[in-house]
């Protein structure tokens, strides 16, 4: 699938959406999945910081008994640091993620040139290191959707830098101003990161926050490339212990789309402490499966070359004869089940299970006699969600729930539905299911976890509020390969 391609089919603007807190998608991420989310990106910040040039500084003081003194301290550099703590929450005030990063003191280096200005002239140069103590970055972003693709995105409203203390070490001087200048130093240095440094980090965290941001996936493709549903965000809310995405949809079929229409009720917050929560309206669900089914997606033959063992006698006329009269006359000829799905899939959200059912048609051709009948099958599948192999992704499992079975028309006479038939469908109804959960697997199935990015789940589970399907997860940040 080239993505590529989709994404210049169209082009989205706002007013294509229903933005409100209303949409048929929320995602709900408690300020503990927020922190573990931050975890993810932290050192990109910070290695940001380590990176970062900061400017020259130059300044003179008056020093009792010596006189006046100017300095410039330039090349400062921050180094190797150490995280101590990390803290998520959300304001819901201002309608903005909070991060703290506490005790990452880095220590810092820089060359300095320091004069005393009166008589006797000494002069100064070298250069300095230390480490900064209880040094912390307080962040506050407001995540939003972008008014014309309404794909997050980030305003960086405040990023504050303070430092406690400093220890300062200066290397290359030799007269007994150094010492002056130790005092001098340390503190023009921690102005100058407290400065600097907020302007810095905004930068950094604009940057990285919007590569963060960047990897919400706006729409599900599916393989035949020609249809597609787009999840959008509608509104960004923020709670006393969680931030919230409600999303838009758009099922689009090449040159058409269709609108998710906007629910007059607004789905719920939290239902639990687990980090990651979603929910998912019943009507979502249907656009989502439905969309692929609408291009043939559920259609296809049954052979004797394919069928499973437990099958394969059936995919005979022999197999047919001792309880469908209309057969018993003719040849011996294997079969062909042309199975198609004449309507898209419909979807029921039950206080016990999501239900997907599909009203079906089977030809049933033999082949020297062609087609013998034709047969109405019902079928309906649960569906419960599980982890990728990875457990970095959500996936549907389908199970067989139940079954319809009729004859619609028949060319050879009396053709009954028997026993040995039903349980021949029941046994294709199994191979239909382990197709359907086959057809999604390594795909999120449209349902966007925003933010969420190299981390895995656990602790899945699927609980039902019809019209209403929600899955809650806790999540761990990938570990890295030295890690492991």
């Amino acid at each position: 699938m080239n993505h590529a391609n989709l994404l210049s089919q169209t082009f989205v603007t706002a007013d294509e959406f229903t933005n409100n807190a209303n949409g048929p998608y929320k995602v709900a991420i408690t300020t503990e999945g927020l922190t573990k989310w931050s975890s993810t990106f932290v050192d990109q910040i910070l290695d940001g910081m380590a990176q970062s040039k900061f400017p020259p500084i130059s300044g003179w003081q008056q020093v009792a008994l010596v006189g006046n003194v100017t300095y410039t301290i330039s090349n400062l550099k921050l180094t190797s640091y150490t995280l101590g703590g990390l803290q998520a929450t959300t304001d819901p005030k201002t309608k903005e993620l909070v991060i703290v990063m506490s005790d990452f003191n880095p220590d810092a280096t820089f060359d300095y040139v320091g004069d005393k200005v009166s008589f006797p002239h000494v002069h100064e140069a070298g250069t300095g290191s230390g480490s900064l103590k209880g040094a912390t970055l307080t962040v506050r972003v407001n995540i939003h959707p972008d008014p014309v693709t309404l794909i997050p995105t980030e305003t960086v409203t405040s990023c504050l830098m303070s430092v406690k203390d400093m220890n300062v070490s200066l290397h290359g001087g030799a007269s007994w101003l150094i010492d002056m200048f130790v005092a001098i130093f340390k503190s023009t240095v921690i102005r100058m990161l407290e400065e600097q440094g907020s302007i810095q980090g905004t930068r950094i965290v604009k940057q990285v926050m919007h590569e963060q941001l960047s990897k919400w996936v706006p729409y599900y493709a599916f393989t035949n490339g020609d249809a597609w549903d787009e999840r959008l965000v509608g509104s960004v809310e923020y709670g006393d212990n969680f931030a919230a995405f409600t999303t838009a949809g758009v099922t689009r079929y090449m040159n058409q789309s269709a609108t998710l229409p906007g629910l007059s009720k607004a789905l719920p917050d939290l239902i639990n402490s687990k980090a990651l929560q979603i929910f998912i309206h019943e009507e979502a669900i249907d656009s989502m499966i439905g969309t692929g089914f609408r291009h043939g997606y559920y259609a296809g033959d049954a052979t004797k070359a394919t069928a499973a063992p437990s099958m394969a006698r059936f995919m005979n006329t022999d197999g047919w004869k001792s309880s469908i009269p209309g057969v018993r006359g003719l040849p011996s000829q294997d079969l062909t089940l042309h199975i198609n799905a004449n309507a898209k899939p419909y979807v029921k959200v039950f206080p016990a299970a999501l239900y997907v059912g599909f009203d079906t048609t089977v030809t049933v051709k033999g082949s020297i006699s062609g087609e013998l009948a034709t047969l109405n099958w019902g079928t309906g599948y649960s569906a419960s969600m599980t982890t990728g192999p990875a457990s970095d992704l959500f996936l549907f499992k389908f199970e067989s729930y139940n079954q319809t079975l009729s004859v619609a028309s028949s060319n050879v006479g009396d053709f009954a539905v028997t026993g040995p038939i039903t349980a021949m469908f029941k046994v294709l109804g199994k191979g239909v299911a382990n197709h359907l959960t086959a057809l999604y697997d390594g795909s999120t199935l449209g349902i966007p976890t925003p933010l969420i990015n190299n981390v895995e789940f656990s602790d899945v589970a699927t609980s039902y509020a019809p019209p209403v399907l929600q899955i809650t997860a806790n999540f761990e940040p990938k570990k890295s390969a030295d890690q492991i």
